[in-house]
């Protein structure tokens, strides 16, 4: 089946061929921070914001599998980035004394973390299995499953989605469960790649978002006509610097195959793990919700 633009519905025109080669798919293709393959399916561009996106619908029974069966070796990357989307939340003050679920919470890092920020409670979702199982004593606080198969009403203050909407079906969908899920006047925070930020315009096809687990990639005129066409008044739109060792950025740099397995077996010893802020495109968006009758 034919896809519309994931972010505001409109039509797209096709933009690359699918570069898909099934030799070099493993058990990290679909893993968090994993180095980058740069293979994709066949792209479309929306006429209208400019994401891109499949142009056909994927079975999502086996997108589900892909990501139970995944290996995830992210545990470092994964507190950085919480560490970030924390800062950035804490500073709007929407994590002390709020009760929050967390879409594709990995190893539950950023739970605990907005536990000790002084969250009133925690809940996570998470499909993939080696994720779950690196979650140690966060596991309690997460349900070893995917938001298509879950159901919230009302239960929460906030609900966050960090650098996991891009990797779903439907957003669309995703976007009205994380509604359905809070109370009025509750956020809905999300963090995705930004296809239109500097960086991934000059890297082009060699930036690190084109990978096979993205179904879209959005541009920030996409994230926000998602929010505003699924009836959220937008409060926070805005590019986020992120903070990692330099071994991991050198990681995700364009760079000869030897090079790269060379930094692999040193990324984590001497200063491969000084730490650098780069504004690399991720892009955080908030939108409150403050009636129940949406879309």
């Amino acid at each position: 089946m034919t896809r519309l633009c994931p972010a505001c519905g409109g039509s797209g025109v096709k933009k690359f061929s699918e570069n898909i080669d099934p030799s070099k798919i493993s058990s990290l293709s679909y893993a968090s921070r994993k180095p980058p393959e740069l293979m994709h399916y066949a792209l479309s561009e929306c006429e209208s914001c400019l994401t891109l996106f499949t142009e056909s619908t994927l079975e999502t029974e086996k997108l589900l599998e892909n990501y139970r069966d995944a290996s995830f070796d992210s545990h470092i990357e994964s507190e950085f980035a919480a560490k970030t989307y924390c800062n950035y939340l804490n500073k709007f003050k929407i994590i002390n004394g709020k009760q929050i679920l967390d879409i594709g919470c990995g190893d539950g890092t950023f739970l605990k973390l907005s536990s000790k920020l002084g969250a009133k409670s925690v809940q996570g979702i998470e499909p993939s299995q080696g994720a779950f199982n690196a979650a140690s004593e966060m596991k309690q606080f997460i349900k070893f499953t995917s938001i298509e198969k879950t159901e919230y009403f009302k239960e929460f203050d906030v609900a966050t989605c960090f650098q996991t909407l891009e990797h779903v079906q439907d957003p669309i969908m995703i976007i009205s469960k994380m509604i359905k899920s809070v109370r009025i006047g509750g956020y809905i925070a999300v963090v995705c790649h930004d296809r239109s930020a500097l960086a991934n315009r000059i890297l082009g096809q060699r930036s690190p978002i084109f990978d096979i687990e993205h179904l879209q990639m959005f541009t920030a005129n996409g994230l926000e006509k998602l929010f505003s066409n699924s009836g959220l008044n937008i409060v926070l739109a805005k590019q986020i610097i992120n903070v990692y060792p330099i071994g991991y950025w050198l990681r995700l740099a364009p760079m000869p195959k030897i090079i790269k397995l060379f930094l692999e077996k040193k990324r984590d010893s001497g200063l491969l793990k000084f730490r650098v802020a780069i504004p690399v495109g991720n892009f955080l968006i908030i939108g409150q919700k403050l009636k129940d009758d949406l879309p």
